[in-house]
């Protein structure tokens, strides 16, 4: 990928951090090209792995991982996750979004996709429920 192979020779000389960093990149994308394997056990945990990858790089707002996430069509992959029956995919889901819409180089784009696929509509019942782990802001309250 565009991070480079692990175990590719010179590998050993990347320090570990960038070796984890590159493979949950990787594992992150791998994931948004084959998301329609979520439905089954095994698909949800893969689901659930490559979710959290995905959630870790685009924390910091990373131009290069946002950018090859979003020029997969990551954003219709994350709002299908957002009404999987397991919990911890909705709220990883809810996260990487929430991460890329933090990203200047890929708001815009994936602002409009999100738009386009009326992500609203599956983020407000998340967000709002009494199960909720996250806090809403609203004129400075929590809510």
């Amino acid at each position: 990928g565009a991070y480079g192979a692990i175990g590719a020779r010179g590998d050993e000389a990347r320090p570990a951090a960038v070796r984890r960093y590159a493979c949950r990149v990787e594992q992150a994308v791998r994931f948004v090209e084959s998301a329609d394997r979520a439905s089954s056990p095994e698909g949800r945990r893969e689901a659930l792995e490559a979710l959290q990858a995905a959630a870790i790089v685009t924390a910091d707002g990373a131009r290069r991982p946002c950018e090859e996430l979003c020029a997969r069509g990551c954003g219709a992959v994350l709002v299908a996750l957002l009404s999987n029956e397991l919990g911890a995919l909705q709220e990883l889901a809810a996260c990487a979004m929430a991460n890329l819409l933090a990203c200047d180089s890929v708001k815009p784009k994936i602002l409009a996709e999100l738009s386009a696929l009326n992500a609203r509509k599956r983020l407000v019942p998340l967000l709002t429920s009494p199960s909720a782990r996250v806090a809403l802001h609203v004129a400075g309250e929590t809510q």
